[in-house]
């Protein structure tokens, strides 16, 4: 399980940090989300 949030700043640190392309970054996001059940950010979940 993964949360929306987690992806997010997988993100911000992949283009920032890492200097990913955006394209990488889509398709790394794929694959975790083909991977892991994406859980979204709720007041229950934070």
């Amino acid at each position: 399980m993964i949360s929306v949030q987690v992806l997010n700043e997988f993100t911000q640190v992949a283009r920032r940090k890492f200097k990913m392309s955006a394209s990488d970054v889509t398709t790394v996001l794929s694959s975790l989300r083909r991977t892991l059940k994406l859980e979204p950010l709720t007041e229950a979940t934070h």
